[in-house]
């Protein structure tokens, strides 16, 4: 009995972290960006800690989502399914404004 209580908490928390990883990840990369667009000046390692953060953070969220999809017949559909499709499609939406945002960066660093 333990075992399944430990085991629906991981679960739980699985479905938390692809809900808010992705959230954290894109706020901290559109902040990034916005610093960027106003000229801050920071050391390039600073930006590749923050890319490196934010992708970690990307994929747990894919991760826990997945995790928390794959729980569902053991433990129900009661708030594992929408929170897992919220991560997973947290993590489409984070990825898709991503990519938009570095192309028109590339293309204003390209002029």
């Amino acid at each position: 009995m333990k075992e399944q209580n430990e085991t629906s908490a991981l679960v739980g928390t699985a479905a938390n972290v692809s809900v808010a990883a992705p959230l954290i990840a894109f706020a901290l990369f559109q902040g990034a960006i916005f610093a960027a667009r106003v000229g801050a000046k920071w050391p390039l390692s600073s930006s590749w800690v923050i890319m490196i953060v934010s992708g970690i953070l990307i994929i747990s969220g894919l991760v826990g989502g997945i995790v928390a999809l794959c729980g569902i017949p053991r433990h129900g559909a009661r708030r594992l399914l929408w929170r897992g499709l919220v991560g997973v499609l947290a993590f489409a939406g984070v990825v898709a404004v991503s990519v938009v945002d570095l192309f028109r960066i590339a293309g204003d660093v390209a002029r």
